[in-house]
């Protein structure tokens, strides 16, 4: 179990949360669990992050109405929360 983990959040702006994670995947820790976090987008963030990510095991999305699942489902030591 990882004790720490990146969350960016997303929110109609999937072009910046896109390069936000490039950088992050362009840092020394290659495998650090990262989730992105959208709440409720309707300008097409979701398809166009679920394809940036895909080839990535180690980020996920949340849409809006997985919200609740970020609160109750990480149990990380350390979280750190990105806005792009």
């Amino acid at each position: 179990m990882n004790k720490y983990g990146i969350v960016v959040l997303n929110y109609l702006n999937y072009e910046d949360t896109i390069e936000c994670l490039d950088t992050i995947r362009d840092q020394t820790f290659k495998d650090i669990p990262i989730v992105v976090v959208d709440n409720g987008s309707q300008n097409g963030s979701v398809p166009a992050i679920e394809k940036a990510i895909a080839k990535y095991k180690n980020i996920f999305l949340l849409s809006h109405q997985q919200t609740l699942a970020l609160q109750r489902g990480i149990t990380w030591e350390l979280i750190i929360y990105v806005s792009s």
